[in-house]
């Protein structure tokens, strides 16, 4: 064990995070797996100043985690996470949520958020900071919310927040930010005319329902009478002889 933690000379949680940026590199380019060079392009400079130096360091760095670590993998010369690809998810987001420069961060969501291939890691990162505290996750998740630049990805801003909100125990979601957020949901969903797309308003409503629509009442529906009148179950034969010749019955 002792060997273990110390192996590449360095501490697991120092490796956590290199491997997490990692994930959130591959993640901004919608890659699965990188060739090493162009890893190393992008992160030797957290293995020292002396380019060179670092280069070769964060190469062995490479060898040596997808050898022992089990997360990142080398297939044909290429490193991802082939075997755990939702922990690609969790380590970008949790890059997002702890390393990412804060004053950045709402250039990139506005930049992202009509990515889908973000949206599991961003409630991730939500999550990851409700662990610690609630306040965190709350306003990551008013970040999210507020990150739509256009119609479009406005609603799915609203639909990745209010996701992301939802996953959060009752108790870990504030009264402010449930507050603004139900209300803007469920305004998108209902706009006359439709400001958003079937799909987008689908998501919506999913994201509302998953909060508590406040337009539903559960335990006192609203009943629509409807009048009784006769009604045919089964089929004739006309219906069947149409049903056999299109093929559908035996």
């Amino acid at each position: 064990a002792k060997d273990l933690q110390n192996w590449g000379g360095m501490d697991w949680i120092v490796r956590r995070d290199r491997i997490a940026r990692i994930a959130f590199e591959l993640r901004e380019r919608s890659k699965d797996s990188l060739l090493e060079n162009d890893l190393v392009d992008l992160i030797w400079k957290r293995f020292g100043n002396e380019e060179i130096d670092a280069r070769r360091a964060c190469a062995r760095f490479l060898r040596d985690t997808a050898e022992r670590g089990g997360l990142l993998e080398s297939v044909d010369d290429k490193y991802g996470f082939y075997t755990h690809a939702t922990f690609q998810e969790f380590l970008a987001g949790r890059y997002l949520a702890e390393e990412y420069p804060a004053e950045k961060l709402q250039l990139f969501l506005m930049e992202h958020i009509g990515n889908d291939l973000w949206d599991e890691a961003l409630r991730l990162a939500v999550g990851y900071l409700a662990i610690k505290g609630e306040d965190k996750a709350n306003r990551l998740v008013s970040q999210i919310a507020n990150a739509g630049t256009n119609e479009e990805s406005k609603s799915r801003a609203l639909y990745v927040a209010g996701l992301a909100l939802a996953d959060l125990q009752k108790e870990r979601r504030l009264p402010d930010t449930l507050n603004r957020l139900v209300p803007q949901i469920r305004d998108f969903l209902t706009a006359n005319p439709p400001s958003a797309k079937v799909r987008a308003r689908f998501n919506l409503g999913l994201a509302l329902g998953s909060l508590g629509d406040p337009r539903i009442t559960p335990l006192e529906p609203v009943c629509v009478p409807v009048r009784a009148s006769a009604f045919r179950m089964g089929t004739n034969d006309d219906d069947k002889k149409i049903l056999k010749d299109q093929g559908t019955t035996s």
